[in-house]
């Protein structure tokens, strides 16, 4: 049996967060957040879109129930945390764009073509696996070494729920 995330300790953290991971920066912005820190918020708004569009693909097209409720879940929390990055972002004068993630559009394409039924799961599942820890990286050093109080924090509170999404995919991978 699956083991389940208490979804209000996820909803609780993502929402004392600061902001949502829905665009990159304008580095033409007069901003108060160093290079590291315009970075972080940066790459953490591609990341966001990117788990976002590829989970909504997994809602329509996962054939387990874990798959789908796994990919709800991650729709749900980081469209919540995209809004949070966004108000952030505006917070410190970073304006933030519209650009998306092309490796993201590359994958979404690829899992939409070539993956169904238990193949298009476990892509899925490997696929938010690797971003997820790859995020957990990134936020975890955001953490220990952003400049920005605001954003030191708001990395800090947002790995937490980075890694209950992880360990709810880890076990819907060893359940293939």
């Amino acid at each position: 049996m699956i083991q389940s995330i208490p979804r209000n300790l996820i909803v609780a953290l993502l929402s004392v967060t600061t902001s949502g991971l829905l665009f990159a920066a304008d580095t033409s912005s007069s901003t108060s957040l160093n290079k590291s820190d315009q970075a972080f918020v940066s790459n953490a708004a591609l990341s966001g879109k990117a788990e976002v569009q590829v989970s909504k693909l997994a809602v329509e097209k996962g054939e387990t129930p874990e798959v789908k409720a796994i990919a709800t879940m991650i729709v749900k929390d980081h469209q919540a945390v995209n809004a949070q990055i966004t108000d952030l972002a505006k917070s410190k004068g970073l304006v933030l764009t519209t650009t998306g993630d092309p490796d993201a559009d590359q994958i979404v394409s690829t899992l939409e073509k070539d993956a169904t039924g238990a193949a298009f799961d476990r892509a899925y599942l490997n696929q938010v696996q690797k971003s997820h820890k790859a995020s957990i990286a990134a936020f975890t050093e955001a953490a220990r070494d952003s400049k920005d109080s605001d954003v030191k924090a708001w990395a800090d509170l947002t790995v937490v729920a980075l890694r209950a999404h992880l360990d709810r995919i880890d076990i819907a991978i060893a359940a293939l």
